[in-house]
């Protein structure tokens, strides 16, 4: 800035930093009404001083433009300190964009594989290697990046091309994500680490990350994934915060182990006594070409009762099979029940503790008393309304707020007021909320829902609509009803009053979508899935992206959340965050009834699950691997479905082993054979902060097995620690989990092929650099010295005219 000018608006020296882009702001710019009041006034102030000076006929023209002009200046600096002017400089930096390149340093890289004749050739035309010197996965992996090629501004490698948009930062994972400098052909870093955790290792480098523009990850890698969280549940949590695009190149050549494993064995955790229970199951044979039986038994859950429900023979093609079974069984009698699957042993198999899995399921009967309310009379309300009244197994109580008083609400049991207390809400087993009115969502209503929800164990779901939910989700009236929800409904971003939603679009389903239940529009999942991209598009969504603790994203929308679950307790809550699956009837009613059906059923199992039990203990899952951290939740109530304060809790974890001549594992608890080992051990939980009467804890072994925790002779559950298989044991790459990691989260898969070159097309990783302000200064310039000296000026010379040209 100019001495000068920096001398008029006041300013020291160095008041305005240098290098900063600076502009004017003003503070006081009066806004609606009041701009408009403003600029009126002005302008007739600018008519009224021309008008003034013009009808002055004693003198010339450029005697009254002068003085209209002088007076036109006086008036423009009022204006201007009106307006509080201030000169605002802001400092910025560049912050470059990072492309983070992901090396797998797990012991399965270090495999030589010999390559066939097209692979090889491949092989040597990307990389330059000699595929008769058999190099390692890491090797071939870090050549495809790193090999120079002849260009027109001379030699590059992928690596050097990557690097033009956006600065590289270099890490190897394994069991652990280490930073490393940059990785040549010269300099493969080690590959030793006995665990590959795909998934933590992403989890970890967007945290890393975490205030820096990503603008996509690399990853070097066979695909085998053995421990820590599923690579694709990662890149469902990943892009709820941030969307990055995965990019994975795969190395490798199969190399089948001998081994049969039952993958999956799903089922829903409460089903109706004499209604259909849908079992889904995922089961692996590899390296052992033969006819297999697979057998699904039932017991009770002491393991009386043991029943032979269903027997499939498969027949490999190949020496690769994977396949999904689906079993149909009905229960006649409420109660638990345990369900084994089971692959006959192999003798030449390299691991047969994985040739079972268990889950356990509960029936109930009785029918579903409903509690349906909703603001308006949208069509998804009218749709499900008529489902629930049509159903024998569904007695429903409709609340329609917008209904004129003297008209009474329909329903298979009518009521004349909304419940209001514990004890009304107590009749029920589930409540569905269509964007209810909040004048019903009343303070008491609250308390007696998370009364509901957390003590008796029933079901809620909350469907978002355009004319209420953001009056839901911004007051804080009704946070007592956004806590139960499984997201943040306070996190909506856009206001939705006078939104116009017209542009259609297809809710996607995440990787715990695509296996949940309510999902499940057909029973094949690869039908499933194209019937879910084919289904009548939405208009309306609800804006959030912010899942709450514990909470499961179903569907989304970009990284906006469609549908999620979590559970509280034995209870089940629901968001959907749109009105429009009523849509899907133009395709098939079946579908939209199938759904909602469903949805009724599992919500309203709650009740029944929580019973009149003191004392229920959940783990959050079945399985683990060891050294995984089991997290067991405990939950007392007294004789009055109270909760119970305490310091802390204690239970038992007593562990079995399966035997060696039985396809059953041993049942923990039971007296072991001779030689059998059992060890019985203490943890202690502490209380959860923010829900009375629940408790939780870590236990953490080495040892595989089965294990039962159990509090008393009342509550117990049951899980199972399993190997670490070594990356020795399947040296096989896993190129399918990599192509769905890439396809999910934008990115896209390669081989070491020529078709690796488009990775370095700036276009696939855009420069992702951001501009930041780290500093901003204002300063006044309406009150300077010269600022004063040239409004007075002005005043003065316009009088010394005056009275030259003998005007009063």
């Amino acid at each position: 800035m100019s001495s000068w000018l920096r001398t008029l608006l006041g300013l020291e020296e160095g008041e305005v930093p240098a290098g900063g882009e600076t502009f004017w702001e003003f503070s006081s710019m009066p806004q609606g009404f009041w701009l408009a009041a403003s600029a009126a006034l002005l302008l007739a102030s600018l008519v009224f001083i021309f008008a003034l000076y013009f009808r002055e006929r004693q003198l010339g023209t450029f005697q009254r433009a002068v003085l209209a002009l002088l007076r036109l200046g006086c008036l423009i600096l009022v204006v201007l300190i009106l307006l509080n002017p201030r000169l605002l400089t802001e400092t910025s930096i560049t912050r470059p964009g990072k492309t983070v390149i992901l090396l797998d340093d797990s012991a399965s890289m270090q495999e030589k594989d010999r390559l066939g004749e097209e692979a090889a050739r491949l092989v040597a035309e990307v990389t330059g290697l000699d595929p008769g010197s058999l190099p390692t996965r890491s090797e071939i992996a870090v050549a495809a990046v790193d090999r120079k090629l002849e260009e027109e501004d001379g030699e590059s490698s992928l690596l050097d091309r990557l690097g033009r948009n956006n600065s590289l930062a270099f890490y190897t994972f394994g069991s652990e994500l280490k930073g490393v400098s940059p990785f040549s052909q010269g300099a493969v870093p080690d590959t030793a680490q006995n665990e590959t955790r795909v998934g933590d290792a992403l989890v970890d480098v967007v945290g890393e990350f975490d205030r820096e523009p990503l603008a996509g990850i690399v990853i070097l890698s066979d695909g085998r994934n053995n421990s820590g969280v599923s690579p694709l549940r990662a890149d469902d949590a990943i892009s709820l915060d941030r969307r990055v695009p995965i990019f994975a190149i795969g190395v490798g050549m199969d190399k089948l182990p001998m081994n049969f494993v039952v993958e999956e064995l799903t089922m829903p955790p409460l089903v109706e006594v004499d209604y259909p229970l849908e079992i889904d199951a995922k089961v692996l044979l590899s390296g052992i070409q033969r006819s297999v039986k697979v057998q699904l038994h039932r017991s009770r859950e002491d393991g009386r009762d043991r029943k032979l429900v269903d027997v499939r023979n498969l027949v490999p093609k190949n020496r690769l099979l994977e396949e999904r079974l689906r079993f149909t069984d009905r229960l006649e009698e409420k109660g638990k029940y345990r369900y084994t699957l089971s692959i006959e042993r192999d003798r030449r198999e390299i691991e047969w503790r994985d040739n079972l899995q268990s889950a356990q399921v509960t029936a109930a009967s009785e029918l579903r008393r409903v509690l349906l309310m909703a603001g308006h009379a949208t069509n998804e309300y009218r749709f499900l309304r008529n489902l629930a009244i049509r159903d024998d197994g569904i007695q429903v109580s409709c609340w329609l707020s917008s209904a004129d008083t003297e008209y009474p609400q329909d329903g298979d049991i009518l009521i004349s007021e909304l419940p209001q207390s514990r004890e009304a809400l107590r009749e029920y087993d589930a409540v569905l909320m269509l964007d209810p009115q909040p004048s019903t969502v009343t303070s008491e209503f609250q308390e007696a829902l998370v009364d509901f929800v957390t003590e008796q164990g029933g079901g809620l779901a909350f469907v978002a609509g355009e004319i209420n939910t953001h009056i839901l989700g911004g007051d804080a009236r009704f946070r007592k009803l956004r806590a139960l929800l499984p997201v943040d409904l306070g996190s909506g971003r856009l206001p939705l009053a006078g939104r116009v939603f017209d542009k259609p679009w297809q809710p996607a389903l995440t990787a715990r979508g695509r296996v949940y239940p309510l999902c499940r529009l057909r029973d094949e999942p690869v039908e499933n899935l194209e019937l879910w991209q084919q289904l009548p598009p939405f208009y309306f969504w609800y804006q959030t992206s912010k899942l709450r603790p514990g909470g499961v994203s179903l569907l989304q929308k970009d990284s906006d959340i469609v549908a999620a679950m979590h559970r509280i307790g034995f209870a089940e809550v629901l968001y959907l965050g749109s009105d429009d699956f009523w849509r899907w009837r133009a395709v098939d009613v079946g579908i939209h009834e199938r759904f909602w059906a469903a949805i009724i059923r599992q919500l309203s199992l709650g009740k029944e699950q929580a019973g009149t039990r003191r004392a229920t203990i959940e783990t959050d899952r079945d399985r683990y691997s060891r050294q995984e951290d089991v997290r067991i939740n405990v939950r007392l109530v007294d004789s009055r479905r109270r909760p119970v304060e305490s310091p802390s809790v204690e239970v038992f974890i007593e562990s079995g082993r399966k035997s060696e001549n039985e396809g059953e594992p041993q049942k923990p608890g039971k007296s072991p054979r001779a030689g059998d080992g059992k060890r019985r051990k203490r943890l202690t939980l502490s209380p959860v902060p923010g829900s009375t009467g629940s408790y939780s804890g870590i236990f953490r072994t080495s040892d595989a097995g089965h294990y039962q925790v159990s509090l008393g002779e009342e509550a117990k559950s049951f899980f199972e620690i399993v190997d670490i298989y070594s990356e020795l044991d399947d040296l096989s790459p896993d190129f399918r989990t990599l192509e769905q990691l890439a396809e999910l989260s934008g990115g896209r898969f390669f081989t070491v092929s020529p078709e690796l070159e488009e990775l370095g097309d700036g276009a696939l990783i855009p420069d992702a650099s951001i501009s930041e302000v780290i500093a901003r200064r204002a300063s006044t310039v309406w009150d300077s010295a010269m600022m004063m000296f040239l409004f007075t000026g002005l005043l003065v010379l316009e009088w010394i005219l005056r009275k030259l040209w003998r005007l009063n």
